[in-house]
């Protein structure tokens, strides 16, 4: 049962053609991440999605740990081979991601994440609108994201 609800409620709602996305060069990062969490949003973070991740959390069960581990393979690895890209840092693709970088890509996540949590866990008031939203935590993100690389890179 577990596993089907693994399937259903977490892993059927990541869409393939959003990691395609996320490591699509032709557009900048900026607007691969601000297309996918618009789209990401809407399609995974509904209220029941949420409602039942923190539950599971909550209760220990491991569909969180699961999705994490989901999450850190088709989204935020990739996310952190693309910000090395977009920061001009010169390392090859199989140079193995450190938790520093995995972290920051996280931090990108959480700001998108935590909106949802606001609005359908505590019930707080949120920005009304959500695009707005999603493209100033990219830039805010990114900026920051980009820096930190270079910086430990340099």
């Amino acid at each position: 049962l577990i596993d089907r609800v693994f399937e259903d409620v977490f892993a059927g709602r990541w869409k393939p053609e959003w990691s395609a996305l996320v490591t699509d060069r032709s557009q900048t990062l900026r607007d691969r991440l601000i297309t996918f969490y618009s789209e990401y949003v809407t399609e995974a973070f509904s209220y029941e999605w949420v409602r039942i991740y923190m539950f599971a959390g909550l209760a220990g069960e491991d569909l969180n740990r699961r999705y994490i581990a989901l999450l850190e393979e088709v989204l935020l690895e990739p996310l952190c081979r693309e910000l090395r890209h977009t920061a001009g840092i010169d390392v090859d693709d199989a140079t193995a991601i450190d938790d520093r970088e995995l972290e920051g890509a996280w931090h990108i996540h959480a700001a998108v994440f935590y909106y949802i949590v606001r609005k359908h866990i505590y019930d707080a008031p949120v920005d009304p609108d959500l695009e707005k939203f999603i493209a100033d935590s990219v830039d805010r993100a990114l900026v920051g994201s980009l820096e930190q690389l270079r910086g430990r890179f340099a």
